[in-house]
């Protein structure tokens, strides 16, 4: 099981909160 999905909502998740 590979949570490349999980991976992705982390990643949009820190572009998120890094922009205001």
């Amino acid at each position: 099981y590979v949570p490349e999905v999980l991976n992705q909502l982390a990643y949009l998740e820190s572009v998120h909160t890094s922009r205001p």
